[in-house]
Order: structure tokens, then C-alpha cells, then sequence
């Protein structure tokens, strides 16, 4: 069986709540709870957006 192709636009997806730093979420298809289905997450991180959880800081030339 062939899956069928699907597309999102970032203004027609229905965002979960947004956090303080203006980042969404939001589960497009699937159920992640059932082990061994598949599951589309999508991210919204505005420009200029950091978490300074992960990595290290950007350099200037990653920036551009």
C-alpha cells in the first residue's frame, strides 16, 4: 500500500500553546503514545529564538 502525500502550512496548522520564548508545537498526524506508529511533530522557533538548554551559543557566522 502506497502512502499519500500530505502538506502543512505554518497559518493553517492548529499550534498547541505557545511558550514564553514564542516557540509552538504541535502533533500533526499519528499517536507518539502507540509504540510502533508513526507520528508527524512540527516546530515553530521564531527568528532570533535561542534555548540555551541545548548546545553551545551561535556564532555570529552561524547567524547568517
Amino acid at each position: 500500500m502506497q502512502a499519500t502525500a500530505a502538506a502543512w502550512h505554518p497559518d493553517t496548522i492548529e499550534w498547541a500553546e505557545m511558550a514564553p520564548g514564542g516557540t509552538r508545537y504541535t502533533l500533526l498526524e499519528g499517536r507518539r503514545a502507540v509504540r510502533g506508529e508513526a507520528f508527524t511533530y512540527a516546530f515553530f522557533h521564531p527568528a532570533g529564538f535561542w534555548d540555551p538548554g541545548i548546545g553551545t551559543p551561535p556564532t555570529p557566522a552561524s547567524r547568517c
